[in-house]
């Protein structure tokens, strides 16, 4: 014998009623079950923990043992993947899951929309990634995202922490204390270093690849100085900060003399007419303002020579 749901007092499911394992009609007190009612066969079960007050199939179990909720129909993510199918009652809602302790003290929740898929906390918890059974990243009650560390104080990981008072995020790397030089960010072409950023108990060093074993063709820079009387340094401000006077370059004047120092076109734009604005790497004129100086130097120097040698004479 079996009963669905809790064993009613004025009708019983017989063995009448089920036929190769499959129950067919049964009657009870306000309705009849027939097969359409219950999507899985049944041999024995008896429960009184499901209470569905629906008017159609609530939970489906397929023959794959894929489980549908809001659906008899759910979907397989492939073989040897037994799935849980949550169906939403609209074109625009998922399913979703709703998580919480007795009292409702905690909640999280996954849920889905045509418009997005929201894993989050409704109350104050962080959210958590875990592998290994070791917790890896954490997004905290307050927005910041924490890896390889569990507070904003915490050392060995990063922090990257948005909308701060002057309306900026910040990433912060910290590490235990220490004199040794601290690899924190690289950047590769092809599995290939060509440069990173790292620092030490006192600075920060922005590195690009400089070793002689990537380089060829390696000449003397010559009339540096001419070279360098063509850079045209001007004073200015920008629009956007129209308070502020500083130093530097207009970028399409530097790019014939220097042009590794520049990056764009002058005057271009994009498909939309809106500007696309050139840039300027000012520590690419360092090499031309050496050379111009040691140009000089030993122009200085052959003067001074001359000049001691006719004070001699």
């Amino acid at each position: 014998m079996a009963y669905l749901g809790t064993k009613p007092t004025d009708a019983v499911l017989e063995t009448d009623d089920i036929t190769d394992g499959v129950v067919t009609s049964a009657k009870i007190s306000d309705g009849t079950i027939t097969s359409t009612d219950i999507n899985y066969p049944l041999t024995t079960f008896s429960s009184t923990g499901i209470d569905d007050n629906a008017t159609s199939t609530a939970i489906t179990i397929d023959s794959s043992e894929n489980i549908g909720i809001g659906t008899t129909s759910p979907v397989s993510l492939g073989s040897n993947i037994t799935t849980v199918e949550i169906t939403g009652g609209s074109t625009i809602r998922q399913g979703g899951i709703y998580l919480s302790n007795s009292d409702k003290s905690v909640k999280s929740y996954i849920y889905g929309s045509n418009t997005a898929t929201n894993l989050g906390t409704e109350t104050n918890i962080p959210l958590v990634l875990v592998t290994n059974n070791t917790e890896r990243m954490r997004i905290d009650s307050s927005g910041n995202l924490l890896v390889g560390t569990t507070s904003t104080t915490g050392q060995g990981g990063f922090i990257f922490q948005p909308n701060l008072d002057d309306g900026a995020g910040r990433l912060i790397f910290d590490r235990a204390s220490t004199t040794a030089s601290s690899l924190v960010i690289d950047f590769e072409n092809g599995d290939t270093r060509v440069g990173n950023i790292s620092y030490d108990n006192s600075s920060t060093s922005y590195n690009t690849s400089s070793d002689y074993r990537l380089k060829e063709n390696v000449v003397e820079i010559e009339d540096a100085t001419t070279r360098l009387k063509q850079l045209k340094p001007k004073k200015f401000n920008f629009i956007i900060n129209p308070n502020k006077t500083v130093d530097g370059f207009l970028a399409h004047e530097v790019s014939d003399i220097v042009p590794e120092a520049i990056t764009g076109e002058k005057d271009a734009v994009d498909a939309d007419g809106n500007p696309i604005y050139q840039g300027i790497d000012q520590s690419k004129l360092v090499p031309l303002l050496t050379a111009a100086l040691q140009e000089e130097i030993a122009k200085r120097e052959a003067l001074e020579a001359r000049v001691a040698a006719l004070e001699a004479a």
